[in-house]
């Protein structure tokens, strides 16, 4: 007879504490529910198993939990008992959910850059368990749990003896079964030690997934097929879909030796310097790629958008540095905990919008004066902008990604035609801009300056009275102020 558990003082919590509400998922030792516990907002992992080693496998997991600090490892928080014989854990609630439901909803739009950003979060989170000597053994899209900040979070490790005799697509979860994402030394159980290269083999299959958005290994319905061609043979997912730069990536990280593939740490650093080069272009922006790398060590974020824009506008000898780092500041910065943070994505955007080096930053100052500028205003937001107006008039706001590439058409022009509002794109032919209306008429400029563009239209009656809108107009004021400061002493 099993000796009852008691779960450890330091993580007791009593039932009365915990109020559960609504559930929100079904897993491996039972359901899963949204609660609150001592005023915070919980997830309550409610077990039902009647199997005596699957809960103490489960309090296996919870005590390991509870000793692991990670941003990227799932919050312990304690346990109690629910009911006689019957125990539940308690874990910070992401709000997000799974990542395998994340990426099987295609009404939620992932770019590249969040999807690379997923890979660095899962192996920073398993480069941690693995320097605890933890093997996670079930590391797939499910057991990944997504915060409201998107920040990826391991849970469910150290499940292997439950997880290994589940049936091949019948799992209790709602992914597939874990046994796609099975080393093929686990699945022909070869006699070699266990170790974490295990989960980096997992990882790959995880990170194709969120690379694709497709089911892992859909044409299999046989378990003895798909080991005999997976395992066996070594056939892998198509790399069709997924970015050249991360081919080789993956090729290593579920390469048929386990001692082939690279260690989480080094997958972070690989990470991270392939996010750089995926959004900038060696080819196309070879000094800001080097810049990015030297100052901000790959990166997805420049910790500091005052550093940044010194640096930046020290780099590429700014005629008005003041001003420029204020106009890059108030464009491209975005609140991280406590820190204004200049994001890679947002970055390579402004060099698509403006362009390169000094010239850009001229770009920058030029269009973030012009009353019609709305930045990076959202369609819905800008049409009732635009509905708002007693007479036709027409504003500028940036793409910032969509349906149409950045690159393709930086900018877009909502304005009132025929009494109607329409939504015009900016395309980049050539060396410059160039628009079309419903009737075919076309403005262009020779060269990428949306400001020229506009003056243009409106000589054109292309556009009418442009609508003040501009939300920067501080910034010019003060630094006419300050100047006129100085000339008074």
């Amino acid at each position: 007879m099993q000796d009852e558990f008691v779960p450890p003082e330091q993580d007791k919590i009593s039932k009365h504490e915990v109020h559960i509400e609504e559930k929100i998922g079904k897993g491996s030792f039972g359901v899963v529910y949204r609660g609150r516990c001592r005023g915070v907002e919980v997830a309550v992992k409610v077990l039902t198993s009647q199997n005596w080693s699957d809960i103490e496998d489960l309090i296996h997991e919870v005590q390991i939990m509870s000793a692991l600090r990670n941003p990227n490892v799932l919050l312990y928080m304690g346990m109690y008992e629910y009911e006689t014989d019957s125990y539940a854990i308690v874990m910070e609630f992401l709000p997000r959910g799974n990542l395998h439901d994340v990426l099987h909803n295609k009404s939620i739009n992932l770019p590249l850059s969040k999807q690379m950003q997923f890979g660095v979060d899962i192996c920073k989170g398993m480069a941690w368990l693995a320097a605890k000597n933890i093997i996670h053994r079930d590391l797939k899209p499910a057991n990944v749990l997504i915060d409201q900040n998107w920040v990826c979070k391991i849970c469910d490790f150290g499940l292997s003896e439950i997880i290994v005799t589940k049936k091949f697509h019948n799992d209790e979860d709602d992914a597939p079964g874990s046994v796609l994402w099975m080393a093929p030394e686990v699945l022909l159980r070869e006699n070699r030690k266990v170790d974490s290269k295990l989960d980096v083999y997992s990882f790959a299959y995880v990170f194709w997934e969120t690379l694709t958005r497709d089911g892992l290994f859909t044409e299999y319905k046989v378990k003895e097929v798909f080991v005999k061609d997976v395992a066996k043979e070594g056939k892998r997912p198509s790399l069709a879909k997924v970015h050249p730069l991360c081919h080789g990536l993956l090729g290593a990280a579920w390469h048929r030796d386990p001692e082939q593939r690279p260690s989480f740490e080094q997958l972070v650093d690989l990470l991270n310097g392939l996010s750089v080069d995926v959004h900038l272009d060696k080819k196309v922006f070879p000094d800001e790629s080097k810049f990015w790398k030297k100052k901000f060590q790959c990166g997805f974020n420049a910790p500091s958008a005052d550093k940044f824009a010194e640096v930046y506008t020290s780099v590429t000898q700014s005629f008005n540095a003041g001003l420029h780092q204020s106009c890059i500041k108030r464009l491209l910065s975005e609140k991280e905990g406590s820190e204004n943070v200049i994001p890679l994505e947002k970055f390579v955007n402004y060099l698509k919008w403006f362009g390169k080096g000094n010239k850009g930053l001229d770009r920058l100052e030029r269009t973030m004066k012009q009353p019609w500028f709305a930045g990076a205003m959202d369609s819905s937001t800008a049409e009732k902008t635009i509905a708002a107006s007693a007479k036709p008039v027409f504003l500028v706001r940036l793409n910032v990604g969509g349906s149409v590439a950045v690159e393709t058409a930086p900018f877009v022009i909502t304005r009132v035609a025929k009494d109607k509002t329409v939504h015009t794109r900016v395309y980049k032919q050539g060396s410059g801009f160039l628009m079309e209306n419903a009737e075919k008429v076309q403005i262009s400029t020779d060269n990428f300056d949306i400001v020229e563009l506009l003056e243009k239209a409106q000589k054109a009656n292309f556009v009418p009275e442009p609508l003040s809108c501009n939300p920067f107009n501080d910034l010019f004021s003060v630094s006419q102020k300050a100047v006129y400061e100085v000339i008074d002493t």
